[in-house]
């Protein structure tokens, strides 16, 4: 997982720090117990000073923007007035989680420790001004020592960094659309108000002349894996090397988050054969792919991999209905690191130009997974559906492609039912080991429905 950093916004009352000053050096000491609890490995906190007045929430919140922190998390350190904090909180970019938390776990009989553990006054005032202001936000509940809410805020950050990625998506196409493929197509207007870009490969700016040693070291990189093919296939090497350097200049170029790629096409632009090998090796490097042109899910899958690597481009392609199994594949595109044993295999389809590809091939990798679909619904409008289950790696045969099973957590039939009445595409992510509440999360950060079907 990438590095998450967080900003920690400790926000006060005034009122106390003038009726009460004693108790100024102890909400502090709280707010940096809570900074040093929430930092652990790949995660990091920025902690503003204790704001208490719209003045200073409002240096703080800009404090936190330039430190580009991928969320700011309140702290409530007793009752703090929301009139103080909303218009900093609207007006910024960043994510916000809400930290219900207090320092004590139990509230004894003699009110001892009232003053300093009524911090839900103040999270009730700004939630209520927040959802009224049609603000996203998180909120995560519990005792920071006695039950699991830091970790919660850490898995609500994950989903805040992802939902800020897929809002700042810039998005490479190599060629043109799938005709008649309509499912994951989208308006114009709806890809800007989403905050997807997409940058076009122009032949006139983004063909290059290589050198032959960059294509050597290219080359080296397959050589490192097993071709299944028999015969010579080095002019195949070579062709598959350049749409792979062509492929990442564009990407470096461009400053990309992700890319598609037609395969009917992409020679029709510069580039010598499709660049499956090189979306293998994109998404295990964190850059966002699907095919077909598909720039929605591009975005979608780059978000994703900003916080979890395990995650690949697939569809469903057969049912197995005897052993309640879908069989997922693609042509050439495949997260590489997500294979058991992965080779590379020339593409011989006729519908493919020449040269011909190289891509890899192989068995996905066991394991507990979720098949997330960015679901568009009317009027353009969003939605996260769902679903939990097993990965089966594919037996090994002599007919090698991208393959594996996924065994739903229910009957297949209703698996298949459910799905196709949300709407769900056929172009989805494929992710392994990514919490529920994640995507709960990252609906609410977005602003749209999540629908987990099972």
């Amino acid at each position: 997982m990438t590095e998450l950093k967080l900003g920690l916004l400790p926000l006060y009352l005034q009122l106390y720090r003038e009726v009460a000053p004693q108790y100024n050096e102890k909400v502090e000491a709280f707010a940096d117990q809570i900074a040093a609890a929430l930092c652990r490995p790949g995660v990091s906190v920025t902690t503003a000073p204790v704001s208490a007045v719209s003045e200073e929430i409002s240096t703080s919140v800009k404090m936190l923007e330039q430190e580009n922190v991928d969320a700011i998390v309140t702290l409530h350190l007793a009752y703090s007035p929301s009139l103080e904090a909303i218009d900093a909180l609207t007006s910024t970019d960043l994510p916000l989680i809400i930290l219900d938390t207090t320092p004590d776990f139990e509230y004894p009989e003699d009110h001892s420790t009232l003053m300093g553990n009524h911090g839900i006054h103040g999270v009730q005032d700004l939630a209520n001004l927040l959802r009224r202001r049609c603000r996203p936000y998180r909120l995560v509940v519990g005792h920071w020592v006695e039950s699991n809410v830091l970790e919660e805020t850490v898995n609500a950050a994950r989903a805040a960094k992802c939902a800020r990625a897929f809002r700042n998506s810039r998005v490479g196409r190599i060629g043109g659309d799938f005709k008649g493929m309509g499912d994951f197509v989208i308006s114009p207007e709806a890809m800007e108000a989403l905050g997807i870009e997409v940058v076009r490969f122009d032949a006139a700016k983004h063909v290059c002349t290589l050198e032959e040693k960059e294509i050597a070291d290219v080359i080296k990189e397959y050589q490192a894996y097993p071709v299944v093919d028999k015969g010579d296939v080095s002019a195949n090497l070579r062709s598959t090397a350049v749409a792979s350097l062509l492929t990442r200049k564009f990407i470096e170029t461009e400053k990309l988050t992700a890319f598609t790629c037609s395969f009917l096409d992409a020679h029709q632009v510069g580039v010598p054969s499709p660049p499956f090998a090189e979306a293998c090796f994109a998404m295990s490097r964190g850059i966002g792919y699907a095919g077909e042109g598909d720039a929605l899910d591009a975005a979608w899958l780059g978000a994703l991999l900003k916080v979890f690597p395990a995650i690949t481009f697939t569809e469903m392609f057969t049912p197995d209905w005897k052993n309640n199994l879908v069989y997922l594949s693609h042509m050439g595109e495949v997260n590489v690191a997500l294979l058991e044993a992965p080779s590379l295999r020339l593409q011989g389809g006729s519908y493919l130009p020449d040269p011909k590809p190289l891509s890899f091939v192989g068995s996905l990798k066991k394991g507990h997974v979720t098949i997330a679909n960015l679901t568009p619904g009317p009027g353009d409008t969003m939605q996260i559906t769902t679903a939990s289950g097993e990965l089966i790696p594919y037996p090994e045969t002599g007919c090698k492609r991208i393959s594996a099973y996924f065994k739903p957590y229910m009957s297949l039939k209703e698996f298949l039912r459910r799905f196709s009445m949300e709407g769900g595409t056929h172009h989805s992510a494929l992710c392994y080991d990514v919490p529920e509440v994640f995507w709960d999360d990252l609906a609410g950060f977005l602003g749209i429905e999540h629908h987990h079907i099972g």
